[in-house]
């Protein structure tokens, strides 16, 4: 069939139809050109027929504007590549009140996040093709997530981590300490407040290293504190590593359910103490870690009550070892004493037997003394009879 001899070049006349609605441009001659507008008000009309539905895919970016949130939605194949891709918004006065839902379930939406999302395909001809986004199922990212978390717990499980922690001996004295925390936070701030005193005291030695505890680059960062004191905890500087964040959105705590960081915990040759958020934040890595407490402070303070338990057990055995030592030298003086009086008893009755022992002999001599002296009496008197 040959070809029309205009096919290769513009049409210099205005086009023979009324622009504007889908049914002109259907009627248009096939090889007549029509304006970019008039073509997409054609197409504009053919996506109104399409419904809205429920969409699963993951949130690529999102970017908050002043009256709209943008998102970016994609959906990836089993090798991980891009296989779909489109951008939605959300008028921001309904971004804000699921976002706040999310928050406070504990999860974010932020790039990353898979999500069941409610839209509608649009085309505006001077803004191009997108989709209106009007809702984000909770419950379903709330179950991704806690799939996500069991499979983690599942996989440190079965390539034994998950317990190796918590088999650890509990630290009986607190030496040296690496805190592990993001910088600036109130919670340092607290912790600090707390134990802060025990190190400028010299009871307990406290390296503080930074970190980033939330956004996607948490997991990394943490463990790149936790790699830097490794050599240093394996080697025995360091008889525990403290994890602490202070209060704040719960959202926030979402990427801290990582394998990767989960299995660094887990790994760490000494106690690791989890004091993150408050108490209804408990994650992944509490359960992981050697000890979990609700705040910052409270793990300042379990420091602090081992170092004064510990001094005042050192305390009643040294006053115990005092009160054995004074008993000892009572009855040791005591026994001298009885010694002394003994020695003065034994003295008098050995002085009595010598004064006796000296007046029996003194008697046993009088008898001969009396002789020798009547002897010589009588040789004295029959010399001068002579």
């Amino acid at each position: 069939m040959a070809l029309d001899s205009h096919a290769d070049s513009p049409p210099t006349g205005p086009p023979r139809w009324a622009p504007g609605t889908a049914a002109a441009a259907a009627a248009a001659p096939a090889n007549e050109a029509v304006t970019l507008r008039a073509f997409l008000l054609g197409v504009q009309e053919a996506i109104k027929g399409v419904p809205a539905a429920w969409v699963r895919c993951e949130l690529h970016k999102v970017s908050a504007k002043a009256k709209l949130t943008e998102l970016e939605l994609v959906e990836t194949d089993a090798a991980g590549s891009i296989a779909a891709k489109v951008r939605a918004v959300v008028w921001q006065g309904r971004w804000r009140r699921i976002a706040d839902a999310f928050a406070a379930a504990g999860l974010s939406l932020e790039a990353g996040s898979r999500v069941l999302v409610h839209v509608r395909a649009r085309l505006q001809p001077a803004f191009g093709f997108g989709l209106e986004a009007d809702d984000i199922d909770l419950n379903f990212s709330l179950g991704d997530h806690a799939a996500r978390v069991r499979a983690i717990r599942e996989e440190l499980k079965n390539n034994g981590f998950y317990g190796r922690q918590r088999a650890l001996p509990p630290v009986r004295d607190f030496l040296r300490v690496c805190v592990i925390a993001p910088a600036g936070a109130a919670g340092r701030a607290d912790f600090v407040r707390v134990a802060g005193p025990l190190h400028e005291h010299r009871l307990v030695e406290i390296l503080h290293l930074d970190a980033v505890f939330q956004s996607a680059a948490a997991s990394a960062s943490i463990r790149g504190a936790l790699r830097a004191v490794y050599k240093d905890c394996a080697g025995g500087r360091f008889c525990a590593v403290a994890l602490v964040r202070g209060g704040g959105a719960s959202a926030d705590l979402a990427h801290l359910a990582c394998f990767e960081l989960a299995r660094a915990v887990c790994l760490m040759p000494v106690p690791v103490l989890v004091g993150i958020g408050h108490e209804v934040d408990r994650g992944l890595l509490d359960e992981v870690a050697h000890l979990s407490l609700p705040t910052p402070t409270a793990v300042a303070h379990h420091i602090r009550g081992a170092v004064l338990s510990n001094a005042r057990a050192a305390h009643a055995a040294i006053e115990a070892v005092r009160a054995g030592a004074q008993a000892a030298l009572a009855r040791a003086e005591t026994g001298v004493a009885k010694a002394r009086g003994d020695a003065r008893e034994r003295g008098k009755d050995a002085v009595e037997w010598a004064a006796e022992a000296v007046r029996a002999g003194r008697r046993a001599l009088e008898p001969d003394a009396r002789r020798l002296l009547d002897t010589a009496a009588k040789r004295v008197a029959a010399g001068r009879d002579e």
